[in-house]
């Protein structure tokens, strides 16, 4: 999102080519950096528990998150975009997946129905499509 992250660090992205994890978190643009050891199993948590709200408080705090942004200048945010997949039909399989059977399950599942690289997946795959 434009705006996230500090001239100085831009700066020293463009310039330098390097900018550590451990600087966007400071500068707070990173939640939380963890040992590459560690990263499959702490996104699956993250992932689990993203998982377990109900989609349409996601879909309504979505959406106020994009007003909040566009209100403060930043205009028609990713968020929105994000906000307007809420309760297709894929969607809503999808999550009720990862509900009863778990994130990777669903994750697996979504990979099979729309093939890799349909959507973001593990391998790197970029997004597209009407979900987000």
């Amino acid at each position: 999102m434009v705006g996230m992250l500090p001239a100085k660090l831009v700066c020293e992205l463009i310039l330098l080519g390097t900018l550590s994890a451990e600087k966007l978190q400071s500068a707070g643009v990173v939640n939380e950096v963890v040992p590459l050891e560690e990263l499959r199993s702490t996104a699956e948590t993250m992932a689990r528990a993203v998982a377990r709200v109900h989609p349409a408080t996601s879909h309504l705090f979505k959406r106020n998150l994009a007003a909040t942004y566009e209100h403060l200048g930043y205009g028609h945010s990713d968020t929105e975009i994000a906000s307007q997949s809420h309760g297709n039909d894929q969607d809503n399989a999808f999550w009720a997946m990862a509900a009863e059977k778990g994130v990777a399950e669903a994750l697996r599942w979504r990979d099979n129905d729309f093939g890799e690289g349909g959507f973001a997946t593990s391998k790197g795959g970029s997004a597209q499509g009407g979900r987000a």
